[in-house]
Parts: structure tokens; C-alpha cells; sequence
């Protein structure tokens, strides 16, 4: 039970703080691209992928493990992070057609950069995730 209480606990830690740095990061993005009618979306999709990146790498970080595995996990929420940004960009203005005009406050109808920070945050901590729990099965490591 101890190793399912672990690994449920760094997700959800996990997922909450790469949301919060993916929005971070994507505003940081907005705020510091050229002022003009279209924002560059390469500069929105990476503050995202990369504040999501941070997020699940301090939700899934380990200090006792080696080097290599820090590295790993490095590389792989990174690449989800960034990953989950371009899948959720490309994402958005599907479930979402009408973007930012559709009329109302809930969640059904955010805007569709909702659905790229989403992504991120899910890409970098599922690879991790997946991560984690190979070394806690393989060799125990909680």
C-alpha cells in the first residue's frame, strides 16, 4: 500500500505544480514576445512545455538517486513537457472551434491555449510517472 500512496501523492503534487508553472511559463511567454496582432505561438507552446517541465521535474525529483537518473528524468519530463504543449496546441481549436468568443465562465468553455497547458502539465508528468514507477517496481526505490 506504501508504494501506491507514494506514487499517488507525486502525481497529484506532480499535476498541481506543472499547471501552475505551465500557466506561469505561458504568460511569461506572452508577456515577453513582440507586441502585434499574432503572438508567436513557438514562444507560448515552449513557456508551457517548459514551466510544466520545472513543475514535474519538482514533483518527481528525487535527491538520494544517482546522477543518470536525474538526467533521465530530466530529459523525459522535458520532453513531455514540451511534447504535451505542441499535442494540446494542435488540440485546442478542435475541442474548442470557437476559442475565446464562446459566451460564458465554466470550464467547458475555456479558450483553447487551456487545452496546451493541460498537455503539458499531463505530458511531463506521465512519462515521469512512468518513470518512477519502473524504478519502484525494478528496484524498489520509493
Amino acid at each position: 500500500m506504501g508504494p501506491v500512496i507514494a506514487v499517488s501523492l507525486r502525481a497529484a503534487f506532480g499535476l498541481l505544480v506543472a499547471m501552475l508553472l505551465a500557466f506561469v511559463g505561458f504568460f511569461a511567454g506572452w508577456f515577453s514576445s513582440p507586441p502585434g496582432p499574432n503572438l508567436p505561438a513557438p514562444m507560448l507552446i515552449g513557456g508551457a512545455g517548459l514551466g510544466a517541465a520545472v513543475g514535474g521535474l519538482i514533483g518527481w525529483f528525487k535527491p538520494e538517486s544517482s546522477g543518470w537518473v536525474k538526467w533521465i528524468n530530466l530529459g523525459l519530463v522535458l520532453f513531455g513537457g514540451l511534447a504535451g504543449a505542441w499535442a494540446g496546441w494542435q488540440l485546442g481549436p478542435i475541442i474548442y472551434p470557437e476559442g475565446l468568443y464562446r459566451p460564458g465562465g465554466s470550464i467547458y468553455n475555456a479558450p483553447p491555449f487551456y487545452v496546451s497547458i493541460m498537455g503539458a502539465s499531463i505530458g511531463a508528468n506521465l512519462l515521469a510517472l512512468f518513470f518512477y514507477t519502473f524504478r519502484l517496481w525494478r528496484f524498489r526505490e520509493v
